[in-house]
């Protein structure tokens, strides 16, 4: 406390001796101002004064604006479509097959029905040979005409008796087709019923 006022007359004293044209004024600094550009600094200086303040402007380079969306004109429109099933390993190939006509069965043709020679006995030729048609082989014999029918089987023979109103069978012999060879008469009286068969086939 003591110092403190020593200190302060101390200061007077030395603020007497000093000239009034060099005393200091001592003041609070002002508040700071921002300088626009349409503003000047006040000073007694002519020179500072007839300058203006250069305006400092942070210039800030202008970048465009990036995109961000993608380029679409050149891309294509892509239909993904699912994996196909995978055929079964026992799944017939359409690909390898080809197309075929099938047509019916053709009819099967009517059973022969055999025909036996011996009911012509005493009847007129132009019977049996309206079923049989003309023999394979005509000849007369001690005064009597034969007609010869020859099948693979067997051979049928008509004797025929002309003395009459007209020819009619006397005899009939039924024969094999080789001398001493046995008759099958079933299979005799079978091609004798396909001939007639035929015959009537021709005729139609």
């Amino acid at each position: 406390m003591i110092r403190a006022i020593f200190l302060g007359i101390a200061a007077i004293a030395l603020a007497a001796c000093v000239p009034e044209q060099q005393k200091l004024i001592v003041t609070a600094d002002p508040p700071s101002e921002t300088i626009t550009p349409a503003q000047t600094i006040e000073t007694t200086d002519p020179v500072v004064q007839a300058q203006p303040v250069q305006e400092q402007v942070t210039k800030t380079e202008e970048l465009p604006e990036q995109d961000t969306a993608p380029d679409t004109s050149s891309l294509q429109r892509v239909t993904v479509l699912p994996d196909p099933p995978k055929p079964k390993e026992d799944a017939l190939d359409i690909t390898q097959l080809q197309r075929v006509t099938v047509l019916p069965d053709p009819p099967k043709p009517a059973p022969i029905i055999p025909l036996n020679p011996y009911q012509f006995n005493g009847r007129p030729l132009s019977e049996i040979a309206a079923r049989l048609g003309i023999a394979d082989r005509q000849f007369s014999e001690q005064g009597m005409m034969i007609q010869h029918y020859y099948m693979a089987m067997c051979h049928l023979l008509l004797f025929v008796d002309e003395t009459g109103t007209g020819p009619v069978i006397l005899h009939i012999d039924v024969r094999a087709p080789n001398l001493g060879a046995n008759l099958e008469e079933e299979a005799c009286f079978t091609q004798i019923g396909a001939r007639a068969d035929a015959f009537q086939d021709r005729g139609r």
